[in-house]
């Protein structure tokens, strides 16, 4: 059963908060000068503004127990998330990744959470990048493996990490790491 959850390390890129905001701010510039060219979507690069602004910044430093989610469901959004986060490993190139996108950012001292998975993706493999920051992510089997399966060990992820996992066997909980000092920002997809 160990081999449906995969590590990856230093297998995507590694963004962080004022990066994405600084390559919207420009794509948003750029997109708007070159109307003719085909460019990334400037609604989703609006839409994406919105998140990563200084007020979301200040609200999840200041209070370091939150969290900010943004979803991407469609394909312009999905081009855009494509854009910023590449996949930089040869195994993953291959890997199809589907439309729905999460992203997910922690405040730096955001307390241990389950994510229920099958609530945004459907069942399948997911696709989580690490892109700034660490975490902690420990894998328990779902209600129908827990007799068959035991909690695996915890993977420590570096910024430009990937994990792999099965979600129909596995259900991730994420811990923050002593000593982070960074916004945590994660991605996570469908992988088929």
């Amino acid at each position: 059963m160990k081999q449906l959850v995969r590590p990856f390390q230093n297998a995507g890129s590694k963004m962080c908060f004022d990066d994405i905001q600084q390559f919207v701010s420009h794509e948003i510039s750029h997109s708007k000068q070159n109307t003719s060219s085909l460019h990334l979507s400037v609604a989703v690069l609006e839409e994406l503004s919105k998140v990563f602004n200084p007020d979301i910044k200040h609200l999840l430093t200041d209070n370091a127990k939150s969290q900010h989610k943004w979803a991407s469901r469609d394909y312009r959004s999905g081009h855009v998330l494509r854009k910023l986060f590449p996949w930089t490993n040869s195994l993953l190139k291959n890997i199809e990744i589907g439309v729905e996108k999460l992203l997910v950012i922690d405040g730096v001292t955001r307390p241990w959470y389950k994510m229920d998975i099958l609530e945004i993706f459907d069942l399948g493999p997911i696709m989580y990048l690490q892109s700034c920051s660490e975490k902690e992510v420990k894998f328990y089997p779902i209600n129908s493996c827990s007799n068959r399966c035991s909690p695996l060990p915890s993977i420590k992820l570096q910024a430009s990490d990937i994990v792999i996992w099965q979600s129909a066997l596995w259900e991730p909980e994420f811990h923050p790491v002593a000593g982070s000092k960074e916004l945590s920002l994660a991605v996570l997809a469908a992988a088929n």
